[in-house]
């Protein structure tokens, strides 16, 4: 089996989109294939083991009515070869592209970030990435984020984000829960060379000495975590010119999530949306 995918074939109600969707984040950040038909939901999801596919299916019977979920197998490299065949690179306005390594010769004049995509969230497509990706520009372009900031990349997926920061000569690094996850960002580090400013880790918060402050924190995870986690959050901001961007909040979760930071004595944050997904953001 270990030249096989496992595939999970899910079928919901309609109505239980935003849920299914919610869900799937967590689950499964480095994405999925969507259809709908007849007010169903077909969606399918790709697993490295069995074992990750079956408690999906647990979690999603548990938590979605009237969803059914049966599995097949695929050859990894078919996996391999539909990346190639429909990954195109993402453009942040002008100035920012991200491309699969295949296609690292495409023509650019901003800054170009070179991945290689495997099972891990980040390629850029996904709209919080896109979001954080806008953001970080922003903030650069503002005068706000500035090289030698000190920045933590919470949830760091592929590397992508803090491979952004450290392009524009911030120094961070990057946590993420998933040792794969960790494998695909020193990867993609080594790839753009910014191994002087990225350093990945497994782990999450906990990682961190208590007394370190960041200039820039950029989370994409999900709601439920950022609204757990805001105090730790907020104690390792930087007393004065710093910026928190937090994403992975459907549109419907953004102000709930706001309060909670906002309970932790930061201002109302900027909101900004793509699709059903929001990113917050707080410049100090």
């Amino acid at each position: 089996m270990d030249n096989n995918l496992f595939v999970l074939d899910i079928d919901a109600p309609s109505r239980e989109e935003d849920g299914l969707r919610g869900l799937m984040t967590d689950l499964a950040p480095w994405g999925w294939i969507e259809e709908e038909k007849d007010g169903r939901l077909l969606w399918q999801v790709h697993f490295e083991s069995l074992p990750r596919l079956d408690d999906a299916a647990r979690l999603l019977k548990k938590n979605i009515p009237g969803v059914l979920c049966s599995h097949h197998f695929e050859k990894n490299q078919h996996w391999q070869e539909n990346w190639k065949k429909f990954f195109t690179p993402v453009y942040i306005e002008d100035r920012i592209m991200v491309v699969p390594s295949w296609l690292a010769c495409t023509p650019f004049s901003g800054m170009s970030i070179v991945i290689e995509p495997k099972m891990a969230f980040g390629t850029g497509h996904h709209a919080t990435t896109t979001l954080c990706l806008q953001e970080i520009d922003r903030g650069v372009r503002k005068g706000l984020l500035k090289p030698g900031y000190n920045f933590l990349d919470l949830g760091t997926g592929s590397g992508i984000l803090g491979i952004a920061c450290a392009k524009h000569g911030m120094t961070g690094l990057g946590l993420d829960i998933e040792g794969p996850a960790i494998d695909n960002a020193r990867e993609n580090i080594g790839i753009n060379r910014v191994k002087k400013y990225f350093t990945v880790r497994e782990g999450s918060l906990p990682e961190i000495d208590n007394g370190e402050k960041y200039h820039l924190i950029v989370a994409n995870i999900l709601a439920g975590p950022l609204m757990e986690m805001t105090a730790e959050l907020t104690d390792h901001l930087a007393e004065k010119d710093y910026c928190l961007i937090l994403s992975g909040i459907l549109r419907t979760q953004a102000q709930k999530v706001a309060e909670a930071y906002q309970a932790a004595g930061l201002e109302e944050p900027e909101i900004s949306t793509r699709d059903d997904w929001s990113a917050l953001v707080w410049f100090g």
